[in-house]
């Protein structure tokens, strides 16, 4: 993988935002293609850089780093770090199957209803509302 910057400002800060969007893949392709030495029609960009460039560069147009790589036949262009960010949240959704299972162990261990029929009357027995009866 390599890193590449693009500066958009002289290309687009003269264009009203609708037109930015329309052209700021286009250029951003163009760049790729002059620097990978490939064909733009082989260039496919990420849905992460895609929202990124119609949403932020849009509105404010400045340099961005991107991440190109090279393959057989195609040339993938993406944010920097999007591998890490997938990896991150693969490790998420571990934490969150883990604390589902520990729930659904801690629904089994419910306690008895004669414990709770105790807890219940040890609260009406006590002086103070809501506070359980100290022996």
């Amino acid at each position: 993988m390599t890193k590449m910057t693009i500066n958009v400002r002289k290309k687009l800060l003269k264009l009203h935002h609708n037109r930015r969007r329309k052209r700021i893949a286009d250029y951003v392709k163009q760049s790729v293609a002059r620097f990978a030495k490939a064909d733009k029609a082989k260039i496919l960009i990420s849905p992460e850089l895609n929202s990124f460039l119609t949403v932020r560069i849009s509105r404010k147009p400045v340099s961005f780093t991107i991440e190109v790589e090279k393959k057989e036949d195609r040339v993938d262009v993406m944010l920097p770090g999007a591998e890490k960010k997938q990896a991150a949240e693969g490790k998420k959704e571990k934490k969150e199957e883990k604390a589902a299972e520990k729930k659904a162990a801690s629904d089994e261990k419910k306690p008895a209803p004669a414990d709770e029929a105790a807890a219940i009357d040890a609260e009406k027995q006590s002086p103070i509302p809501g506070q359980k009866k100290q022996f």
